[in-house]
């Protein structure tokens, strides 16, 4: 016999965790834009190399996000 209490509870849990992850997608992605923004406007290839680096880990974060939500 299933609670019903249990199963509400794994609901609420389940919806709150992908709400947290959309959450932490629209973040990582407005990130990565401002980034890119920064990243033209850096003369310092020095500064565009370690701003590069900061686009390519969160491009993997924002593709493990997604991932998670399929």
């Amino acid at each position: 016999m299933t609670n019903v209490s249990t199963e509400a509870g794994r609901k609420l849990a389940t919806e709150f965790r992908r709400k947290e992850k959309e959450l932490q997608l629209r973040m990582l992605t407005h990130t990565k834009k401002e980034m890119w923004e920064l990243w033209v406007k850096t003369n310092s290839e020095i500064g565009r190399d370690c701003i590069l680096t900061g686009i390519v880990e969160v491009s993997k974060e924002i593709e493990k996000i997604i991932y998670s939500l399929a």
